[in-house]
């Protein structure tokens, strides 16, 4: 239930593995409609509108809502899936959410960026493989999820329901904020002639090398830069560069990166 990246997503690796997807459901027509497109499945509006042979067919109900809407879409499914293991792919909420929907329940979070809707079911495959995935439940549901990661070669961490929003902000420092960085280090070398296409190659570059660096050694070994080597001219000039740039908008987020850098730097 809710077919959009993360759906789709599971959807696709469930096909390149050879498991049956038997029905897909979200309230929006254009999701269902390409997802029908994309795997001659139908799709429903809602869980009413299901069949009751497909949900008795289903072993496993995955619901892959946005958080605020996964516990009412459990409601939704929970006159239908009492039969089966339902599970929601959210990293920041607990797997009670769910209530007493379905047989069993538990949650799987993959720590990895959710690919485009439109990749391949073998790059999706690719992007999933050997993938940690943040595992909570009930013990018969964490034991089966452990089985199905197997088949995909996914790795389960068990993650307890009282650090979910913890180990969810981990996830989004590392996911989601240097896509951040990459866009303020896009622009700020645009504005030094860079085009397009050479800001988004510098910055895709720094990052990729970072990461790298951090896979290689420790986040402490691999950082360089003014704030490793305490070069405060270097450090004054670019926040006073910074402040003449879009009203001095990143002056802020570069300092308190550099006071992180400077605290790593005497641990």
């Amino acid at each position: 239930m809710g077919l959009g990246r993360m759906g789709v997503a599971q959807t696709r690796i469930a096909r390149y593995y050879g498991t049956k997807v038997v029905a897909g459901i979200d309230c929006d027509a254009e999701a269902r409609e390409f997802f029908e497109s994309e795997f001659e499945v139908k799709a429903y509006a809602t869980p009413s509108d299901v069949p009751q042979s497909l949900w008795n067919a289903a072993d496993v109900v995955w619901i892959t809502v946005p958080d605020r809407a996964i516990a009412a879409c459990a409601q939704e499914v929970a006159p239908y899936a009492s039969h089966a293991m339902v599970v929601h792919t959210s990293g920041a909420t607990p797997y009670t959410v769910l209530g007493q929907c379905g047989a069993m329940r538990g949650s799987i979070h993959p720590l990895v960026n959710c690919p485009k809707k439109e990749c391949s079911d073998s790059s999706c495959a690719e992007v999933y493989r050997y993938v940690l995935y943040a595992i909570d439940g009930e013990p018969d549901a964490v034991k089966r999820i452990g089985w199905m990661l197997s088949r995909v070669r996914g790795i389960p961490v068990e993650v307890d329901a009282d650090k979910r929003s913890l180990y969810h902000a981990a996830a989004v420092f590392s996911s989601n904020y240097p896509i951040v960085l990459a866009d303020i280090t896009q622009k700020l070398l645009i504005s030094c002639g860079f085009d397009d296409d050479l800001a988004r190659r510098a910055s895709c570059s720094l990052l990729s090398h970072a990461a790298y660096a951090v896979a290689k050694s420790t986040p402490i070994d691999a950082l360089t830069g003014p704030a490793k080597r305490n070069d405060l001219p270097t450090i004054q000039g670019h926040i006073e560069a910074l402040k003449n740039f879009n009203d001095g908008e990143y002056v802020e987020v570069y300092e308190a990166l550099l006071r992180m850098a400077q605290a790593m730097c005497h641990r």
